[in-house]
C-alpha cells in the first residue's frame, strides 16, 4: 500500500507543478479575449479602461526587461536595455493621457501619475516574480506566458509608434 501512495504522488506531482504554475499573472491574451470579446459594442469608457489596463501592463514587461537586461553586461543587451526603456516610458505616457482623458472629476497630473506609477509597480513586481519563477524553472526568463505578452506588446509598441 505504502510504495502504491508513493507511485500515485510521483505519478501526479509533475501533473500538480505544470497546471498550479504560481504564476502571479494571467496572460495578456486571456484579459484581451475576455474584455475586448467585440471592441465595437464597448463603450469609451471600457475601451479607455482595456487601453489602460493594456498599455500599463506591456510598459510593466518592458521596464521589467529593461531591468533585466540592465543586470547584464555586453552590448546586445545594453541596447535592449535601451529600446525596452524607450517602450516602457511611450506606453506609461499612453496610459496616462488616457487615464486624464477619461477621468470622470477633475484630476491632477500628479494624481494620475500616482495611479499610473501604481499600477505600474503592481506589474513590474509580478512580472519580476513570474520571470525569477521560470528561469528557475527551466533557465529563461521569457518563457510561456510572458513570451506571449512580449508580442502582444510589441503590436502595441508598434501600432503606438505608428499613431504618434
Amino acid at each position: 500500500m505504502k510504495k502504491t501512495s508513493i507511485f500515485i504522488i510521483f505519478c501526479f506531482l509533475p501533473i500538480f507543478t505544470i497546471t498550479s504554475k504560481n504564476l502571479e499573472q494571467r496572460p495578456l491574451s486571456e484579459f484581451i479575449e475576455l474584455n475586448s470579446a467585440n471592441d465595437i459594442s464597448l463603450d469609451k469608457k471600457d475601451f479607455s479602461k482595456n487601453l489602460i489596463y493594456e498599455s500599463t501592463r506591456c510598459s510593466a514587461l518592458y521596464a521589467w526587461i529593461a531591468s533585466v537586461s540592465s543586470e547584464l553586461n555586453n552590448d546586445k543587451a545594453r541596447k535592449l536595455e535601451k529600446k525596452s526603456t524607450f517602450n516602457s516610458k511611450s506606453l506609461t505616457g499612453l496610459a496616462l493621457q488616457t487615464y486624464l482623458a477619461d477621468a470622470i472629476k477633475p484630476i491632477t497630473i500628479k494624481e494620475a501619475n500616482l495611479k499610473i506609477n501604481n499600477m505600474l509597480e503592481d506589474k513590474i513586481m509580478k512580472y519580476q516574480k513570474d520571470g525569477q519563477l521560470l528561469y528557475n524553472r527551466n533557465n529563461k526568463y521569457i518563457s510561456d506566458y510572458i513570451k506571449d505578452d512580449l508580442e502582444i506588446c510589441n503590436i502595441m509598441i508598434e501600432a503606438y509608434k505608428e499613431t504618434f
